[in-house]
């Protein structure tokens, strides 16, 4: 099973940790004032919620995980409108491939940018369904997969 903590902290986060030890790690890092920023990488409601608490007044939440089309989080009009926090989602980053493939290959070249590190797994074609159902698994064991024709 890969540990997502390690990984992410390989690719530069300075901390990770689950909902049950998040006030602890708050308490520890902000003295209980909430973090700028919280990534959320699951998609579960109840992970989004809890990076939503955990961000301070104005700080900002990224949505990281692909959630459920159905899956529904739950913030009052109050809530959002006096804790001014900004929830923002991340499809792949963000990312816009004409602005930021050919600086993500120059840091790939120069060695910066770990992209062999982020491959979980090398697939072929036959084994397509194999990977997806590692995708709906609640293990956690696939960072990305890779489908190899030929």
């Amino acid at each position: 099973m890969v540990d997502k903590h390690d990984v992410a902290r390989r690719f530069g986060a300075t901390h990770a940790t689950t909902p049950d030890g998040l006030a602890e790690t708050a308490q520890q890092l902000t003295g209980g004032e909430g973090f700028d920023y919280a990534f959320e990488a699951v998609g579960a409601p109840a992970t989004i919620r809890s990076a939503f608490d955990a961000a301070r007044r104005g700080g900002t939440v990224v949505v990281v995980g692909a959630g459920r089309a159905d899956a529904m989080v739950e913030f009052s009009a109050q809530e959002l409108f006096l804790h001014e926090k900004r929830i923002l989602g991340s499809f792949y980053g963000s990312a816009d491939v004409r602005r930021d493939f050919h600086r993500m290959l120059d840091l790939w070249r120069a060695g910066r940018l770990d992209l062999e590190g982020m491959i979980s797994r090398r697939l072929s074609l036959d084994e397509i369904n194999d990977g997806l159902q590692a995708l709906r698994s609640a293990r956690g064991d696939v960072i990305r997969q890779i489908v190899v024709l030929g």
